[in-house]
């Protein structure tokens, strides 16, 4: 007739508790220019029933937003801003909708980075060989070696290449040896950067210069606030006037009083 009625026993049914994957393991924010990349380990992959990822970005009040979702332990946040932190975690999936819990938290603050800048001698060019950190590409960070805005300028003498501070402006005195300016995206298993300022032992004295080292920076930057820095020294030469000059990449913190100048790990 279609009407249930009462049965003369009953069948105990086991339904098991869902399982989803375990969080996403070392999740980490490297900083780039005007974007962040988020990278975290492959713990989450492991469990049988794994599908994907899920990102999210937190505001500073704490809200929780989905930023994307992925297949890979990797993400590219195209819209962060140089300037601004930005908070985020991850979450893994499993293949039946089962959402694991979140990774740690790591923030990360995009900032400006350029390569292959020319720098002068002093004595060779002085209009060339001053230098400041720059918020953006349409400044031009070269200037005038006597120029009082300058972060730095370079000199060479028959004792080497060197680093002469500007006013206001003070050098971490040990160089830090690097294999590029930042490691992250595609970088070598064996990459080296510095990821963060010192915050303290700042000299004013000259700093000489040496290939494949980063040098930091502690500066004034525009807002007259306190700013890190930080060079990597590519090649030390001539040019074919003879002229003595540095190639060297850099990367500027534009918030003021942020060391964190390329990675951070969660906690």
């Amino acid at each position: 007739s279609g009407v249930e009625t009462a049965s003369d026993f009953s069948v105990e049914v086991a339904v098991p508790e869902a399982g989803a994957p375990p969080a996403p393991d070392a999740f980490r924010v490297v900083a780039l220019d005007n974007a962040n990349y988020l990278a975290w380990g492959n713990e989450s992959r492991e469990a049988d029933d794994f599908s994907h990822y899920k990102v999210y970005v937190v505001d500073g009040a704490g809200a929780e937003f989905l930023l994307g979702e992925t297949d890979s332990e990797g993400f590219l946040d195209l819209l962060a801003e140089n300037g601004t932190t930005y908070s985020y975690f991850a979450t893994a999936m499993d293949i039946d909708g089962h959402e694991g819990s979140a990774s740690w938290t790591a923030a990360g603050t995009p900032r400006p980075d350029f390569h292959d800048e020319w720098l002068y001698d002093h004595f060779s060019q002085p209009t060339q060989s001053g230098f400041r950190f720059s918020e953006d590409e349409n400044t031009n960070p070269i200037m005038d070696g006597t120029s009082p805005n300058r972060h730095f300028r370079l000199e060479v003498d028959g004792q080497g290449w060197w680093l002469v501070p500007g006013p206001q402006t003070a050098i971490y005195p040990l160089g830090f040896e690097t294999t590029s300016l930042k490691c992250g995206v595609a970088a070598d298993a064996g990459c080296v950067d510095v990821t963060s300022a010192p915050m303290t032992g700042y000299i004013t004295a000259d700093q000489p210069l040496e290939t494949q080292v980063s040098y930091v920076l502690r500066v004034i930057g525009n807002d007259g606030e306190v700013h890190y820095g930080v060079i990597r020294v590519d090649l030390l030469g001539y040019d074919q006037d003879d002229d003595a000059l540095m190639i060297f990449d850099w990367a500027y913190q534009v918030q003021a009083g942020n060391p964190d100048l390329v990675e951070s790990v969660g906690g």
